[in-house]
């Protein structure tokens, strides 16, 4: 209510006009795809009265056109109580795109958006079987696969953030039925196992570490790794699916900050017991 009664303030503003903007799509802000009331309200946690929330979204909006933060890394970073010195701590989701764009070429994008494409250019550093079935071209394919292994996981061929991901069910799941549920071709991985002192944490999911990694001429360097673990039964550990995150320090290999999707913090997993906070990624 207090961006549709206050138009004028909202377009003679600089900040709250490029907030709208982009986080709207230029539509209504509470008809658009991106509704900024309902992300505060999402990763706040916070209950919020007009006034209270009127104040929350300015400051939203300022850090927005000022440093670039958007709604969620407002609040994950804790942006509201930290110095201008703090806040250029934090590499925000426009300036890594920006980085990006300088240290990739964009009509590589591709062969990273598409597992297919992914697995055929580094096939031999994965160590597993992988194939990407499209259509009826492929039922030889997927019927040798099926009796190949006993366990296996499916994914949407183009998809990301655990979406589509579950286990194969060698009791109802068919050829043609699969075929319908993917429609724009899945992927077949046997089931990888962790090793222990991954799966006492959550035995239901492949919890990963991930290294980010930078080329600079003949050398590279690594900015940040982070593990992730699956919760709550989920065959999947992405944070967007309700994982937990954890940063792990390059240096030690020890995590040192943990977090859910919805902002808590994760001392110890949920559903386990087991201590994340301080514990060493084995190897």
């Amino acid at each position: 209510d207090f961006i549709m009664n206050n138009k004028n303030f909202i377009f003679k503003n600089l900040l709250l006009t490029k907030l709208y903007v982009n986080l709207t799509g230029g539509v209504k802000i509470t008809q658009g795809p991106y509704n900024v009331i309902e992300l505060i309200r999402r990763f706040s946690n916070s209950e919020y009265d007009d006034k209270s929330l009127k104040e929350e979204l300015i400051c939203v909006a300022y850090n927005y056109g000022k440093y670039g933060f958007h709604v969620d890394e407002y609040f994950y970073y804790g942006i509201k109580n930290l110095s201008r010195s703090g806040k250029l701590e934090f590499i925000n989701e426009e300036t890594r795109w920006n980085y990006y764009d300088k240290l990739n070429d964009r009509e590589n994008y591709t062969l990273f958006d598409n597992k297919q494409k992914t697995y055929e250019i580094f096939k031999k550093y994965y160590k597993r079987d992988i194939v990407t079935i499209y259509g009826e071209t492929e039922r030889d394919l997927y019927h040798d696969f099926v009796a190949k292994y006993e366990e296996i996981i499916l994914k949407p061929e183009n998809s990301s953030g655990g979406k589509g991901v579950r286990l194969f069910d060698k009791s109802t799941d068919d050829f043609d039925n699969l075929i319908a549920e993917y429609p724009n071709g899945f992927i077949m991985e046997p089931v990888l196992k962790n090793g222990y002192e991954f799966a006492e944490f959550h035995k239901e999911s492949l919890n990963t570490v991930r290294i980010a990694t930078v080329r600079l001429d003949d050398r590279v360097e690594i900015p940040f790794a982070f593990a992730r673990f699956g919760a709550n039964g989920r065959a999947v550990d992405n944070f967007s699916s309700n994982g937990i995150l954890c940063s792990i320090d390059i240096d030690t290999g020890i995590i040192y900050a943990t977090f859910t999707k919805n902002m808590k913090r994760c001392i110890v997993h949920p559903n386990s017991k087991k201590t994340l906070l301080g514990f060493k990624i084995p190897c």
